[in-house]
């Protein structure tokens, strides 16, 4: 019996009907609504990290086909809007650039080696590709989430731009809320490329 057994359930009510968490993730919705208007076309498979419940993916480009993975069932069986995939965000089962379009939406902060992560999604991300992900700063807000009873790993702003540069990721936008940052990147043109 896992964690999320029981915290699906509670998490999918929370956002969907108390007041408070409407509020919040409404301005996170907002803020990738507008990251995404950012996007060109995106042909090909679109392919979400996390996805859990899948409640944030009306907000996302529509693709002809759409990849749900989370590494909990109990999360993704409540996820009816993508073709569903257990596995670890961390260590993905799909060929090397795959995707036009990879999305993150609250998950880096349950991942404990940001480095293996996005070398993993730059890994199955096509070179012309974006990446769109949220990150959680260190705040009281974000604080209160550890009652959840996970480890949650904070990143500031400068960390994750300084972090970002550093190994080849270009950041198209950039937004915050109070919960999240939300981030449209792509990969830097290397000095081989221009």
């Amino acid at each position: 019996m896992t964690f999320w057994r029981w915290k699906a359930p509670v998490y999918s009510f929370a956002r969907r009907h108390l007041p408070l968490f409407r509020h919040l993730l409404e301005a996170e919705k907002n803020n990738l609504a507008k990251l995404v208007q950012q996007l060109p076309p995106l042909p090909g498979v679109h392919l979400d990290l996390g996805s859990g419940t899948g409640d944030h993916l009306s907000i996302l480009p529509v693709a002809s086909i759409r990849l749900a993975v989370d590494f909990d069932f109990e999360m993704l069986k409540r996820n009816v809007s993508a073709y569903r995939v257990i596995a670890r965000a961390e260590q993905l089962p799909f060929r090397d650039q795959s995707f036009w379009f990879v999305s993150a939406i609250g998950l880096l902060e349950y991942l404990n080696n940001e480095e293996f992560f996005f070398n993993e999604v730059r890994r199955v991300l096509q070179a012309e590709g974006y990446f769109l992900f949220t990150s959680s700063p260190q705040n009281w807000a974000n604080r209160l989430r550890l009652v959840w009873g996970e480890k949650l790993y904070f990143y500031s702003e400068p960390r994750l731009r300084t972090f970002l540069a550093a190994n080849g990721w270009r950041v198209v936008g950039h937004e915050r809320s109070r919960l999240q940052e939300q981030w449209l990147v792509c990969r830097a043109a290397s000095s081989a490329e221009m």
